[in-house]
């Protein structure tokens, strides 16, 4: 397998810039996803650091803010949406914000809220088909993932807690994937029960940084995981044999620290410091 880097965000023909928006220039951001309504509309949820900024970007021509969501104020926040509600999470405080979205583009409200962590939590993910929330904190390195059932969308239950330090997550089809963060580790659960994680593999990183994120590709054959870290380069991993798990290719960009990457298809998308995005052919 080979990883070629295809794409280059900052001045490239082949990503054209078709918006530029900085709602809040004074206040900063800190965070974005994606929200498809059911009629097709699309959003982007920003970010800010004092809430949740909505904006249409159906026809990007007309791109406009259509809510705001206050917040208490934080460098770091993060995302996730589950049927027609986002899920916000913020340093600042222990409450997670649940946002109903489903009377887009008309308004936006908070609808519920959940206050279950220990301590501030840092990243969520959405196991969608489960209706699993995993949350972690990240806080002074000793905090593990924490299992959230959905079941009912305006009130969520903890069902399990489990691992070492750990700074995020990626799940798919009953299978978590966690970024173990300080430990310069990444773990396999299988989720089939989620009141119940079963361990299937921790993987050592030879002379590790710090393990930031870990993301899978759709089959679950490969990982990708970045390292916060100067000089530790983005790693794509053959986690097909779990007893034997093979290194197969790494990149890093010019300015050495890469930060976030995601998978989507053929390709892999990956935020740097400095040097921007990057977008990987791992076909």
């Amino acid at each position: 397998m080979f990883m070629s880097c295809t794409l280059f965000a900052q001045g490239s023909e082949n990503v054209p810039l078709l918006l530029h928006l900085n709602p809040y220039p004074n206040v900063g951001y800190n965070d974005c996803w994606g929200y498809t309504a059911p009629d097709g509309r699309e959003y982007a949820l920003l970010g800010v650091q004092t809430g949740t900024s909505i904006i249409d970007i159906t026809d990007v021509d007309r791109a406009a803010e259509v809510a705001f969501i206050s917040g208490a104020k934080s460098l770091w926040k993060d995302i996730k949406t589950y049927r027609q509600y986002a899920y916000v999470v913020t340093e600042a405080n222990t409450t997670m914000q649940i946002i109903d979205l489903s009377d887009l583009p008309n308004s936006a409200a908070i609808v519920a809220t959940y206050s279950g962590f220990e301590t501030s939590p840092h990243n969520i993910f959405i196991d969608e088909e489960m209706g699993i929330l995993y949350g972690a904190e990240d806080f002074n390195f000793n905090h593990s993932v924490r299992v959230i059932s959905l079941a009912d969308p305006l009130a969520p239950v903890e069902v399990a807690n489990f691992g070492p330090d750990s700074h995020d997550m990626f799940a798919q089809n009953a299978t978590l994937f966690v970024a173990e963060g300080i430990n310069g580790t990444f773990s396999i659960y299988n989720m089939q029960n989620p009141a119940q994680p079963q361990l299937i593999t921790r993987f050592n990183i030879p002379a590790p940084g710090y393990v930031h994120n870990i993301w899978a590709s759709r089959d679950n054959r490969f990982v990708m995981t970045t390292e916060e870290t100067r000089e530790k380069t983005v790693k794509l991993w053959d986690i097909r044999n779990t007893s034997n798990i093979r290194l197969t290719d790494d990149y890093l960009a010019p300015n050495n620290l890469a930060h976030n990457v995601f998978i989507k298809g053929d390709f892999a998308y990956l935020s740097h410091y400095q040097s921007g995005l990057r977008i990987l052919d791992i076909s």
